[in-house]
């Protein structure tokens, strides 16, 4: 099988955390998804899952869905694809796992997504992980494309340390500019994709997307989150990986974890901060 990263593509995923690997993906394969997102939706809608907060009316109608491969086999048939396992284990360089998955929809009017590490939810031990953000449709800073901040894999997990008046929100990952630590420059990085694109990225790279400005378009997003078939221990999903056949791989789970959660600000200081579906 023909690689889907060339090694100065992996040169660059490796130095800077994140990569955009274009049309993986048929822009009709992406509209079938499309529908399969409406359909879980409605389904949630019909079932009074979804209610809405009027301080956030977007954002709670069409909240992010996670795991939905427990509930539809198209998207379990998706996430098992060749391609996200054959695109996984190059970054990885193992025999990936899936720890899990989420839907975003990113509706019109929707606020930007505050800055994180994904490892601070996923709790791999060793934390050797990855996501593969696939787009459905086109991307920009107009309606809530990812943005990034090149190199921040590399210096570990942060704590929460800017105030709520920074544009992206009340962050649930720091980003202290007076950190020794981190790079001079930090620049952030606002990407764009076409329908197709699979956007990849370390588990400890900070990240976040843009506010959607747009009035009437969606910015849907599928995202799968891989770590090592050999990974000790792991906090997101620990009993409920799949491996590339769909198969359900049981590990420990990272009783460490709440180490991690330490480096959060305390309930009452995020509870300060508007909810984010």
């Amino acid at each position: 099988m023909v690689a889907f990263l060339s090694k100065e593509d992996l040169d660059f995923f490796k130095n800077e955390g994140y990569f955009i690997i274009r049309n993986v993906y048929k822009s009709e394969e992406m509209t079938k998804i499309k529908q399969v997102f409406k359909k879980l939706w409605l389904e949630k809608f019909l079932n009074d899952e979804i209610i809405v907060d009027a301080k956030l009316p977007m954002e709670s109608l069409f909240p992010t869905m996670h795991e939905v491969q427990n509930q539809n086999d198209t998207m379990k048939k998706f996430m098992i694809d060749n391609r996200n396992f054959e695109i996984a284990k190059e970054l990885l360089g193992e025999e990936p796992l899936v720890i899990g998955t989420t839907c975003f929809f990113k509706g019109p009017q929707t606020k930007a997504l505050p800055f994180h590490q994904d490892n601070i939810d996923n709790g791999c031990i060793p934390s050797n992980n990855v996501a593969l953000w696939i787009s459905l449709e086109e991307t920009n800073k107009d309606n809530g494309s990812l943005c990034f901040i090149p190199k921040s894999h590399k210096f570990g997990l942060f704590s929460i340390n800017l105030s709520s008046a920074h544009p992206y929100g009340v962050l649930t990952t720091a980003i202290n500019e007076d950190n020794p630590n981190l790079p001079e420059d930090m620049q952030i990085v606002h990407i764009e994709t076409q329908p197709g694109d699979v956007v990849v990225f370390d588990g400890n790279t900070i990240h976040g997307s843009n506010g959607n400005n747009t009035l009437n378009k969606f910015r849907r997003s599928f995202a799968i989150h891989f770590t090592t078939s050999d990974v000790e221990k792991v906090f997101s999903n620990f009993n409920n990986l799949y491996d590339r056949k769909g198969n359900i791989v049981k590990k420990k789970v990272n009783k460490d974890h709440g180490l991690i959660r330490d480096l959060l600000l305390p309930a009452g200081e995020v509870n300060k901060g508007e909810k984010i579906y």
